[in-house]
């Protein structure tokens, strides 16, 4: 961790978060929340760092199977009323505001296993018709289906299956066959969503 402390290099610290994640160490994730909150408050960033942000909530479900702070730093800013209140950038990427930073951390979310984040899944699930703004029901939805595939394949497998994109294409028509994808398309077509992107 001390060498993700001493760079100040994006790429490098995402590379030094994710193997420390995949490796178990919890302890990680107060660094990976500091970062993604406050690291870069009232700056700038380019699209590509803004997308390489993004990728900390992945990072931060995985070391929320050992970590309760991740667990419910994801949960909180699951939200879209946490990052409208303090946003962590000056978010300037099309299509990058406090929606798609919380429905980043559902599917994070989901990478823990742990029954909070299924228990998030099933109060979204039960949201009466329209309540759902859609793009957060299509964030919800994708995190079903990341709930499916690593429940399914195990986290390692579908890590690889969600990094390659003809593959989780493939995956993702067919969880929509099943009475699971079903039951979410559904529920999108219900909060005025359509169907999940994979």
């Amino acid at each position: 961790m001390e060498m993700a402390l001493r760079t100040d290099d994006l790429r490098q610290q995402l590379k030094i978060f994710r193997w420390l994640a995949l490796r178990g160490d919890g302890s990680v994730a107060p660094l990976m929340i500091e970062t993604l909150t406050h690291k870069y408050k009232s700056q700038t960033l380019s699209s590509a760092d803004e997308r390489r942000l993004l990728g900390i909530p992945a990072l931060l479900g995985i070391a929320a199977r050992r970590s309760d702070e991740a667990l419910r730093f994801l949960i909180e800013a699951s939200d879209p009323a946490y990052w409208i209140k303090d946003p962590p950038w000056k978010l300037s990427m099309a299509g990058c505001d406090p929606t798609v930073l919380a429905g980043f951390c559902i599917q994070g979310l989901m990478r823990s296993e742990r029954q909070e984040a299924m228990t998030l899944l099933d109060r979204f699930k039960a949201a009466p018709p329209g309540s759902v703004e859609p793009e957060l029901a299509r964030q919800v939805a994708d995190a079903a289906f990341a709930s499916a595939i690593i429940r399914d394949m195990g986290l390692e497998r579908a890590l690889d299956v969600m990094a390659h994109g003809d593959s989780i294409v493939l995956h993702y028509m067919q969880w929509g066959t099943t009475t699971e994808g079903k039951q979410w398309a559904q529920w999108l077509s219900e909060q005025g969503a359509g169907t999940p992107a994979p």
